[in-house]
Formats: C-alpha cells, sequence, structure tokens
C-alpha cells in the first residue's frame, strides 16, 4: 500500500504531486518493473461495471458505477462516480458525484457539487 497524507489543506495539486511522487517507487526487485497500483476500498463502498479502475481509495459508502475509466481518485463517504465518465487526479468530497458522461481531471469537488456534460 501507499501512505498518501490527506488534509482539509491540502490542494489537488499537492494530492497530484504525490501521487506522481509514489508512482515512481518500484513495488518489485527487478528495476525495470514499473511501479505498483493500489486501490483501497471501505467498507461498503461499491465498484460495478467500470473498466478500468486504477489508484482509487474509496472512503466508505462511496461509489463508482458503470463509469468508462477512474484513475488516481480518492472519494469521501457518500460521494460517486457514474455513467460513462472518465476521472483522472481527482478528489470528491463528501455527497459529491461525477455522472452522465463527464470527462473530469485534476479537479477537487467540494461537498454536496456534482459535475455533469449538459446536452
Amino acid at each position: 500500500g501507499r501512505n498518501l497524507f490527506i488534509s482539509p489543506e491540502s490542494t489537488m495539486i499537492d494530492i497530484s504531486e504525490d501521487l506522481q511522487h509514489l508512482q515512481r517507487q518500484p513495488c518489485g526487485t527487478n528495476e525495470d518493473e514499473s511501479a505498483c497500483g493500489c486501490n483501497i476500498i471501505g467498507l461498503n463502498a461499491v465498484v460495478r461495471d467500470t473498466s478500468t479502475v486504477k489508484n482509487v481509495y474509496l472512503s466508505p459508502y462511496s461509489n463508482i458505477l458503470t463509469a468508462t475509466s477512474v484513475s488516481n481518485v480518492v472519494l469521501l463517504p457518500y460521494s460517486e462516480i457514474s455513467d460513462g465518465s472518465i476521472v483522472s487526479n481527482v478528489m470528491l468530497q463528501w455527497n459529491a458525484s461525477i455522472s452522465a458522461n463527464s470527462n473530469v481531471s485534476q479537479t477537487l469537488l467540494m461537498e454536496h457539487t456534482c459535475s455533469r456534460r449538459s446536452t
């Protein structure tokens, strides 16, 4: 696993830099081996029907449902990524959501906010 310190004062830039630094550390004995990814799934969190899930921390009761790709993401309780969305380098606070085929990167969604593609 990876140790990542996140506080309310952390910015998305701080978190992304920490994740990038951690990804460069080899996890095996072979120096050519790529860095290990790690997903942490909390109690009652759900990952379903999503083709790519890499370096994700899901707090209890958070969900990733029918997304296309999710990488380098932190979801706090009751947050959700769904409906074909592509998400990378993102932090979702409590009850935040990304849905409706959104493409979101390098973003912090504050509590009770949502991102969706308008039609």
